[in-house]
Parts: C-alpha cells; sequence; structure tokens
C-alpha cells in the first residue's frame, strides 16, 4: 500500500511541489509565457543587416544558454560595454568578416519562434555598441 501512496504522491501534491526520487517535473508542468526576455549579443554589417553570432563568439562557449547566461550576467552588472569589446575580439579573429559593429541587446521575444528564426521580437533595447576591429 505504501508503494502505491508513493506512485501516486506526484499527482495529488500538485505541480510546484518536487521531491527526490519522485519527482513532478514542475519546471516542465508550469505554462510558460509566451513572451520572454532574451539577452544575446548580434553583429551589424555595413548596411545594419543583423548577422547572427553563435555562441562560441558571443560567450566563449560552445553551450548556448552558457552564452546567453554570460550576456545577461553583464547586462545586470553593468558590464555590457567589456563583454562587447570581448565579443568584437573575437568576431575580428573569427568572423563574420562582413561585421561592423557589435551589439548587446536585450529582446522580448518569442523564444520559440526565435530559434524558429521567424519570432517577432516586441521590444529591442541596446545595451551596448562597439565596432569590430578590421583583423591584423
Amino acid at each position: 500500500m505504501f508503494c502505491v501512496g508513493a506512485v501516486a504522491w506526484p499527482l495529488v501534491a500538485g505541480p510546484t511541489k518536487d521531491s527526490y526520487p519522485l519527482s513532478s517535473y514542475p519546471m516542465f508542468a508550469r505554462s510558460r509565457p509566451a513572451v520572454a526576455g532574451f539577452d544575446t549579443a548580434v553583429a551589424l554589417d555595413d548596411n545594419g543587416v543583423e548577422l547572427r553570432l553563435d555562441p562560441w563568439r558571443i560567450g566563449g562557449t560552445p553551450e548556448p544558454v552558457h552564452a546567453a547566461v554570460v550576456v545577461g550576467r553583464a547586462r545586470v552588472s553593468g558590464q555590457a560595454a567589456l563583454l562587447c569589446a570581448e565579443i568584437a575580439a573575437r568576431v575580428a579573429r573569427l568572423g563574420p568578416a562582413r561585421a561592423r559593429t557589435i551589439e548587446i541587446l536585450r529582446l522580448e521575444v518569442d523564444l520559440l519562434g526565435w530559434y524558429r528564426e521567424d519570432a517577432v521580437v516586441s521590444q529591442r533595447r541596446v545595451q551596448a555598441r562597439c565596432p569590430v576591429a578590421a583583423a591584423s
């Protein structure tokens, strides 16, 4: 009887209660807003066309979530200009060659659409802007 109760417990406890070894996985059980804040960095070419940057160029890491955290921490701590310069140096070495400017951004965006590349950005706030030096 105890085993049946232990297995059924997550159903009764609701999506906010979480415990090992039985979990209701609350991070997936709650609905999320359609629009959320998102920190990133982009490059711009001579015509102002936005060029997406990969996690290596943004945060010096292959992990997209870690790169977003790097940008978010820089924004919150007031270090966005410093991060912008670091990204500009990486872009000068690694490309894209037509990148002329880096922008650190705070976006309000439909995150699922962002990854489909058809997202509508409802708000775009530039936190820092810096030039990409010519590669030497």
